[in-house]
């Protein structure tokens, strides 16, 4: 029996277009591994939802879709969760806490709280509704050049480096309308940045290589990470030495499990000499072939349909969360709005 999968492109906000290009590879992969596949716009989420209710337990759903809206937020994990439709991607609570990432790093920070080598960048957050006097005293209070991004966005959107408190101050008011949260950070330097995926399997997670960065400047853009050279950039494995190879590998997994990831998670760490410092976690990574995790996958000699099908396969690992169904009614079908060939119209499956 061939195994069926609604992929999701995309959501709605401004990393759509990653999402928009990623999704039918995804898909297309999928097919060649045999899977009977349909494909719906995550920019439309009321349409998403619906598309999910037609399914039965039989269908996986497979987000690929950054930032909030649906993907990397774990939405469409919990919509489907409560229908009783498998899904991969993160749940909702490992989602929120990818999206924060001031909320990531102060987990990050209670973790580790009694080890001096892993610690998180030094700032603060600067939110919607606070007066400009305070957010003035919020960020006078920080040392210079400082990282000045939005805390809920990803792929580098709108990062830079300032040098000035009133560059700070006005690179924090372009990004707060939208951004609702923005970090200001120390610029942590020399330092080398590296990614590190965590893929979940029935026989556990594993950690593909490390991948390190050729980058133009002193912080990795969104041109670096998604331009037409970006595969070019990525060195793998990452240039450490295995010792601080592995402890990387042990302070990934320690916060994996401790967030609850379950799924197919990207961890973009700094390292400095003694330190290990972790920025964020990225709970749906970039799927284009030449993307970072792709990448990293081939090196560990998993093609990317292979990954694909894992991602996808993800969904029906256990996950410790807090059920939204007892165990009476998750045994009870989804709620059906229509046979499957309602769906093969509406979505194109195939």
């Amino acid at each position: 029996m061939k195994m069926k999968a609604l992929v999701i492109s995309g959501s709605r906000n401004e990393e759509h277009p990653m999402g928009q290009k990623a999704g039918p590879e995804v898909a297309a992969a999928l097919r060649r591994r045999g899977w009977i596949v349909a494909e719906v716009d995550g920019s439309q989420p009321q349409n998403v939802i619906r598309n999910i209710m037609r399914l039965g337990p039989d269908t996986i759903v497979v987000p690929v879709a950054y930032g909030a809206g649906g993907g990397e937020d774990g939405q469409f994990h919990s919509v489907a969760d409560l229908l009783g439709v498998p899904c991969a991607g993160p749940s909702g609570a490992a989602g929120e806490i990818s999206m924060d990432k001031a909320l990531f790093q102060a987990i990050v920070e209670g973790i580790f709280a009694t080890d001096p080598e892993v610690r998180t960048p030094k700032g603060c957050t600067v939110c919607a509704g606070m007066s400009d006097a305070y957010i003035k005293e919020l960020i006078t209070l920080q040392p210079l050049p400082l990282i000045v991004k939005a805390n809920f966005s990803g792929s580098s959107l709108g990062l830079g480096v300032v040098s000035s408190y009133s560059d700070a101050l006005g690179k924090v008011k372009a990004l707060l309308p939208s951004s609702i949260a923005v970090l200001c950070q120390e610029l942590i330097t020399p330092a080398t940045e590296i990614s590190v995926t965590i893929l979940d399997r029935k026989s556990g997670p594993a950690v593909f290589p490390m991948v390190g960065f050729r980058k133009d400047g002193i912080v990795y853009d969104y041109e670096q990470k998604f331009g037409p050279t970006a595969n070019t950039r990525h060195i793998i494995p990452a240039p450490i030495d295995p010792d601080q190879a592995e402890r990387v590998k042990q302070v990934c997994l320690r916060i994996h499990r401790a967030i609850r990831a379950c799924g197919l998670f990207r961890y973009d760490i700094l390292l400095t000499k003694h330190e290990i410092i972790p920025l964020e976690v990225n709970s749906i990574p970039g799927l284009l072939p030449t993307s970072i995790t792709p990448d990293a996958a081939k090196a560990a000699g998993v093609p990317f349909e292979e990954l694909a099908e894992a991602y996808a396969l993800s969904a029906l690992l256990p996950r410790v969360q807090a059920p939204l169904l007892t165990p009476a009614l998750r045994a009870k079908p989804a709620l059906n709005c229509g046979p499957i060939s309602e769906l093969n119209m509406s979505v194109g499956m195939r």
